[in-house]
């Protein structure tokens, strides 16, 4: 038996799928027309999957979620899901994303200066009180940069 047929017959071979990775190594590469599900884009947020395809196991050929329930595979078309969405969700406008790139500056700007301006020693004597406003602080801007982070990375 090649190691073609073999690496065939075991993805044909769906019964012994389960949620635990296979301590051994595969030597053969799997190429994605022999896989059984298409491998995702790895620059795409799709390829960050919620590990949902490890939490299920396949007994007696019914796929189980965690809680024991048989899992069933939704029959959503791609256009009725876009069909769900209202169409305005759909329409671009530049002028309003690059608002929100303004505002988030702006924010960033002004929480900056109003903290580093008012939250100081001189304004404020008491030490547990400025803790608790820097941790307001880095939690404001970590708001903040996390949406221009993502827009950086992301668009």
């Amino acid at each position: 038996m090649s190691a073609v047929t073999a690496r065939k017959s075991f993805v044909q071979n769906s019964d012994n799928i389960t949620s635990t990775p296979s301590s051994t190594t595969n030597s053969i590469a799997a190429s994605p027309e022999d896989t059984p599900r298409q491998s995702p884009s790895a620059t795409s947020l799709s390829s960050l999957g919620s590990g949902n395809e490890l939490e299920l196991k396949k007994v007696d050929g019914k796929l189980l979620d965690t809680y024991g329930n048989e899992f069933q595979l939704p029959d959503f078309t791609i256009k009725q899901i876009r069909d769900a969405i209202p169409a305005h969700c759909f329409q671009r406008s530049g002028a309003k994303g690059l608002g929100y790139v303004a505002r988030d500056i702006f924010s960033l700007a002004a929480t900056f200066y109003l903290f580093h301006t008012f939250v100081t020693p001189e304004n404020i004597s008491s030490t547990p009180v400025r803790a608790a406003l820097w941790a307001v602080y880095t939690l404001v801007q970590g708001l903040f940069g996390t949406g221009l982070w993502v827009l950086a990375h992301e668009c």
